[in-house]
C-alpha cells in the first residue's frame, strides 16, 4: 500500500470497531423435548500487570496534568471515542460511516456525524451522543488540562442518541476535525452528571471522590498490581499475566530477570518504535547548507539502516508514519539500497554538478580533501551539536562525522549540555545562525493531526529566530508553505491526505532535516497473544489491546 493510500484510509476508513460478546445456542435432542437455551460466552480477560498502583482520585484526574503514566494508561483503557489511535492509524471506535465533511452554514461550519448503535457501558447503559456532549462541555467549563480535550470555537449537541452535530466558528483544520474532537473521550453522563454539576473548577473535579465509573472499552482487563517492577515481569515469566504495562519495556531490568524471560516458552518479544524521531538538522541560514545539493550530498552518504543497526534502533523514513518501513529519500533511490561506494559517488556527483571542487576528490576508497565552494573559497571545518545527556546521539554524531569525512567535510562533534537553548527560542538572528549541524529529536504529533509536526518544523511562519517557532533550520519554501496552508484549511479528507503526502515528498527531496532513526522499546508479553508493534510501545496504547485478544 502506498503512503498516500494509507493516509487516505487513515482519515476515511470508517468501520465499526466494536467487540460483541459471542453467544452460543444449545438445544436438547428431539427425543427429550425442552426449550432451547442461550448462554453468553464471557469476554476473554486480558491480565495486565501494573508496576505501580494507580493514584488518581478519579477518571478525570487520571487524564489531568500531573497524573502518573499508570493513571493515564488505565484511564485510556476504560474509555471510548469516535476514533481510537494506534500509532498514526486511527481506527473508528464509535464513529459510524461515512465520515462527514464540514459544510458551510451561514457564518459557521457544521458536521453531523453518526455513531454506532449497540455499544453499551459496562453497566448496560447504551453509549449515546449525549455522553460526548457532556464530556466536551465539562472540559470547557472547567478548563481541564493534561490529556483532556478542550475544543475552543466548537459547539456540540446531540441530535439524537446516535447523531452528533458539531458547529465550528471557523472552517475546521484536520487537527480539529476529525482530529482533536474525534479523539475526545465519551464520559458516562448518567454516572457523572449529578456529582459534576456542582463542581466549580478542575481542582474540585480532580479531587471528587465517587464510585468507579462504568467502562466503555470492549473486552475485559484484569489489572494486577505487582509488588515491584521485577515482580511484574516474573509473574509474566510464570504465565500469571499476559502483559506488563511499563513505558520502558525491559530496559534496565536486572540480568537474571531478562534471562528468565528469554528462557520462558510462555513469553514473546515485540520491538516497537518510540513516539519520537531523531534527525540531522542543517542550518540553511548560511552556506553551505543553503544549497540543496550540499544537503543532498550529506544525506546520500548516510546509510540510515546501518546507523540504526549500530545504535540498536530502527531507521526512520517518514515524517508522517513512525511505522514506515519502505526506504525513501536521499540514498535510497526508489527503495534500492546503495553500498558505501555508490553513496559516495552519488554525493560527489551532486556536489560536482553544483560547482563544488576538491583538491583531492573522493574515490577508490580514499577520502576527499580540500573541498571548496563554487567560488573557490574553502568549505572549512564545522561543528555538529549533540545533547550531552543522550549517549545514542553522541555515538550517532561520531558515526556521521566519519561518513562526512569521506567527502572531505571536516566535522567536530560538540556535546551541548543544553541543546534546546542553543537552537530554540528565545533566540536572536545571530545565535540562530551560529551553528551548522545539530542532531535533534522531535515527538510525534499523533493521529489527531499527523502532519502538524511537519508544519511546525518547516513552515516559514514558524522560523525560530523571526517568529519564535520551531523551524530551527530557517527552511523557507513557498511550495511547502502553500501545501501546508491548504492542509490547514481543507475539510476534505482526500485533499488533506494529498496535501500531507505532497508536503512529505517535498521535505524528502529538499532535506532541511534528514530523518535518521527511532529509538526502540522492547516489550515482552504472553506468546499466546500476537501483539503488533505500535509507536510508543504496546503498553502505551491500551485501546489496541482488546483487538489483539483471541
Amino acid at each position: 500500500m502506498t503512503r498516500k493510500a494509507a493516509f487516505v484510509l487513515l482519515l476515511c476508513a470508517l468501520l465499526a470497531g466494536c467487540r460483541v460478546a459471542a453467544t452460543t445456542t444449545t438445544a436438547t435432542p428431539a427425543a427429550t423435548p425442552a426449550p432451547s437455551t442461550t448462554t453468553t460466552v464471557p469476554e476473554p480477560t486480558l491480565r495486565v500487570a501494573l508496576v505501580e498502583r494507580p493514584a488518581a482520585t478519579n477518571w478525570w484526574a487520571a487524564l489531568g496534568e500531573g497524573a502518573s503514566w499508570t493513571d493515564r494508561v488505565v484511564a485510556r483503557a476504560h474509555t471510548a471515542s469516535l476514533f481510537a489511535g494506534s500509532s498514526l492509524d486511527p481506527v473508528p471506535d464509535l464513529a459510524a460511516p461515512p465520515l462527514r465533511v464540514p459544510r458551510r452554514d451561514g457564518d459557521t461550519w457544521v458536521v453531523e456525524q453518526g455513531i454506532v448503535a449497540g455499544r453499551t457501558w459496562s453497566d448496560g447503559t447504551p453509549i449515546a451522543a449525549a455522553d460526548l456532549v457532556f464530556y466536551l462541555e465539562t472540559a470547557r467549563r472547567l478548563a481541564l488540562d493534561g490529556e483532556h480535550v478542550v475544543a475552543a470555537g466548537v459547539e456540540v449537541e446531540a441530535v439524537d442518541d446516535h447523531t452528533l452535530r458539531f458547529r465550528f466558528e471557523t472552517e475546521p483544520w484536520p487537527g480539529l476535525w476529525p482530529g482533536a474532537v474525534g479523539f475526545a473521550p465519551f464520559a458516562p453522563a448518567h454516572h457523572w452528571e449529578d456529582s459534576v454539576r456542582e463542581v466549580a473548577d478542575r481542582f474540585d473535579l480532580y479531587s471528587l471522590e465517587a464510585p468507579e465509573p462504568p467502562r466503555a472499552a470492549p473486552g475485559t482487563i484484569d489489572w494486577v498490581v505487582a509488588g515491584s517492577r521485577e515482580d511484574a515481569y516474573r509473574a509474566l515469566e510464570r504465565g500469571e499475566v499476559d502483559l506488563v504495562a511499563d513505558p520502558d519495556g525491559v530496559s534496565g531490568l536486572p540480568g537474571d530477570v531478562v534471562e528468565g524471560l528469554e528462557a520462558s516458552p510462555l513469553v514473546a518479544t515485540t520491538v516497537s518504535p518510540r513516539s519520537s524521531v531523531r534527525a540531522l538538522a542543517m542550518n540553511q541560514r548560511h552556506a553551505p547548507f543553503d544549497d540543496p545539493a550540499f544537503r543532498f550530498a550529506i544525506a546520500a552518504v548516510i546509510d540510515r539502516r546501518e546507523l540504526a543497526a549500530e545504535l540498536g534502533a530502527l531507521p526512520a523514513y517518514s515524517w508522517l508514519r513512525p511505522d514506515e518501513t519502505v526506504p525513501s529519500g536521499p540514498g535510497t533511490f526508489d527503495g534500492d539500497w546503495l553500498d558505501l561506494g555508490a553513496r559516495v559517488e552519488a554525493s560527489v556527483a551532486a556536489l560536482t554538478e553544483a560547482g563544488f571542487r576538491w583538491e583531492v576528490p573522493p574515490g577508490g576508497g580514499t577520502a576527499g580533501w580540500g573541498l571548496r565552494f563554487p567560488g573557490g573559497s574553502p568549505v572549512g571545518p564545522m561543528e555538529m551539536l549533540v545533547p550531552a545527556g543522550d549517549p545514542l546521539r553522541v555515538r550517532a554524531g561520531e558515526w556521521i562525522a566519519g561518513r562526512l569525512a569521506l567527502l572531505g567535510i571536516e566535522v567536530t562533534v560538540v556535546a551541548e549540555p543544553d541543546l534546546p537553548a542553543r537552537i530554540l527560542p528565545p533566540i536572536d538572528a545571530a545565535s540562530a545562525g551560529s551553528w551548522a549541524l545539530a542532531l535533534v529529536g522531535w515527538r510525534d504529533t499523533g493521529p489527531s493531526d499527523p502532519a502538524a509536526r511537519m508544519i511546525h518544523l518547516f513552515h516559514s511562519s514558524e522560523d525560530a529566530a523571526l517568529w519564535g517557532g520551531t523551524n530551527v533550520t530557517g527552511f523557507a519554501s513557498d511550495g511547502f508553505d502553500d501545501l501546508a496552508d491548504r492542509y490547514r484549511v481543507t475539510p476534505d479528507p482526500v485533499a488533506v491526505a494529498e496535501a500531507a503526502a505532497a508536503m512529505e515528498a517535498l521535505l524528502l527531496r529538499e532535506v532541511p532535516q534528514l530523518l535518521l532513526y527511532r529509538e526502540t522499546v522492547i516489550e515482552v508479553h504472553s506468546s499466546a497473544l500476537p501483539f503488533a508493534p505500535v509507536a510508543g510501545g504496546i503498553a502505551s496504547d491500551p485501546r489496541t489491546w482488546p483487538r489483539q485478544m483471541p
